[in-house]
């Protein structure tokens, strides 16, 4: 990710917690080794923290760690497990947020001067509505409601609900995953997530797998189970969502103790896949089957940054088509330990074209570019369109 502007990429990154067998108690030895009164291994409370680490690029390719320069590692005691840059308040600038398990989730705003500064409290994503810490895992960035603004999707442990942070302006969040109808499915723990447009109606919607931490619970003979089904939520507009998991097919029914998703056209026909790393076996490879039957069409655009990072991680893209805007950005990472493909794919509904697309690049320009007919993949260079 690009945070200074200078072409060159930078890469945050996390350490979930230190562990030593040598000093860990045993499962049940401890009361951070049980859960619900079954012996289980030991944390994340009561083992030590772990730490974030930035990552910056050299001229010659190589990287060098940064993290007590910008700021980042003066923030102490956390478990923080997916990291996510992107800019969240709409300044230019990219920032970070760590989802984090048992302990606050972290948003790092670029101070515009090479530093961070942790503000995830006064922002509203480190905690619930309640003020409690949560299990947070996996994050997803886009923007569900089409207003411009990038909003946080974000995965937490069972008997808890997700967070769905709207922007509403200026870096500012509030949870809406209950006014959303996302707060439905407690009982799963969640990892690998997305906000994606899976029907190309130009509504993102969520896709999330599951999956629980615990060889023993199939043995223990409780309600919840190690391998868990997947889950899909329709958008309907207006700010609300439908759980379709039921209708989505044996690929999402399937179940597995899944973490990493990955979100991707890799049949090339127009709609989003999806691959899935499952826990002690082999990953799965989600299909998406609309093409056959849809009317809904889609663009792909590709990014060539020049004064930007080549692959212009940090861009913004936002396109004008059928009356309606949509914004992704370009990431370096996504879900949960997993990699998009770097091709935005954007749904178009009924519209058979596209008006307009808007790049803003990581060096800080911005142009306009001219649309396209359905059906295409942009492939923009950077400087090559119009101001």
């Amino acid at each position: 990710m690009n945070f200074w502007k200078q072409g060159l990429v930078s890469v945050p990154d996390t350490s979930y917690q230190q562990f030593d067998p040598a000093t860990t108690p045993p499962p049940g030895k401890a009361s951070n080794c049980e859960w619900k009164g079954m012996p289980v291994f030991c944390g994340p409370r009561g083992l030590p923290f772990g730490s974030a680490t930035l990552y910056h690029q050299r001229a010659d390719a190589t990287f060098e760690d940064v993290t007590k320069a910008p700021g980042i590692g003066t923030v102490q005691g956390f478990y923080a497990f997916t990291p996510v840059a992107a800019d969240l308040n709409g300044d230019g600038w990219v920032d970070i947020y760590f989802a984090s398990n048992s302990t606050p989730s972290m948003l790092f705003r670029n101070q515009k001067n090479g530093t961070f500064r942790e503000i995830g409290t006064e922002t509203g994503v480190a905690l619930n509505e309640h003020g409690f810490e949560q299990g947070g895992n996996g994050v997803g960035v886009g923007d569900y409601n089409r207003d411009g603004l990038l909003d946080i999707v974000k995965t937490n442990f069972s008997g808890d609900h997700p967070n769905l942070y709207r922007n509403t302006g200026g870096g500012i969040f509030e949870d809406a995953v209950l006014s959303a109808g996302l707060a439905i499915n407690p009982q799963f723990v969640g990892w690998g997530v997305a906000l994606v447009d899976l029907d190309n109606d130009g509504w993102q919607d969520i896709f999330q797998v599951n999956g629980h931490v615990y060889l023993e619970l199939d043995k223990a003979g409780r309600s919840e189970t190690y391998t868990q089904p997947r889950l899909v939520y329709r958008n309907l507009g207006g700010g609300k969502f439908e759980d379709v998991s039921a209708m989505a097919g044996a690929g999402l029914a399937a179940r597995h103790s899944s973490r990493g998703a990955v979100f991707a056209d890799f049949d090339n026909d127009g709609d989003i896949d999806v691959a899935v790393m499952n826990m002690g076996e082999p990953p799965s490879l989600l299909r998406n089957g609309l093409a056959a039957g849809s009317t809904a069409r889609w663009i792909k655009v590709t990014l060539e940054g020049v004064t930007s990072n080549r692959s212009a991680i940090g861009a913004l893209v936002t396109i004008e088509a059928g009356g309606a805007r949509q914004t992704l950005p370009r990431l370096g990472q996504s879900s949960f330990l997993s990699q998009n493909e770097l091709r935005l794919h954007f749904g178009l509904g009924a519209a058979e074209a596209v008006d307009s697309v808007t790049v803003r690049w990581p060096s800080g320009a911005t142009e306009v570019f001219a649309g396209c007919a359905a059906g295409a993949t942009l492939v923009l260079k950077e400087g090559s369109g119009r101001r």
